[in-house]
């Protein structure tokens, strides 16, 4: 149980630890990484809908067809989406170091775009 006193203190240092960097690895990733999940969700069924078209087709040309343009869509599709990811990553981080003021790496300046643990 939370007592009022850890209670105080927790309101006291609410606001202490809002910087950029606390926004975008808890907020914008947060999002990032929910719309890549959900878009790797959909390959998926959209490769075992392709695979239950080709299972079905009997040899149909016309349904062959479909059913390779369906997984090349979603092949492309994830390709594009991580390729996205990868670069709105490097983007964000690229802005975050910039901001801070200066590279923390000594190198390029791209920090890649890992969680690190609280």
């Amino acid at each position: 149980m939370t007592s009022i006193s850890q209670i105080g203190e927790l309101l006291i240092h609410w606001g202490q630890d809002v910087t950029l960097e606390n926004v975008v690895q808890q907020r914008i990733w947060v999002g990032i990484n929910f719309f890549v999940l959900f878009s790797a969700l959909v390959a998926v069924v959209l490769i075992v809908a392709a695979g239950y078209g080709f299972m079905t087709s009997a040899g149909d040309p016309e349904k062959i067809k479909k059913a390779q343009q369906t997984l090349t869509a979603a092949i492309v599709g994830m390709i594009i989406v991580f390729m996205a990811r990868m670069i709105v990553g490097f983007v964000l981080d690229v802005a975050q170091d910039n901001v801070s003021g200066g590279s923390g790496t000594g190198g390029s300046g791209y920090i890649p775009a890992t969680r690190e643990p609280y």
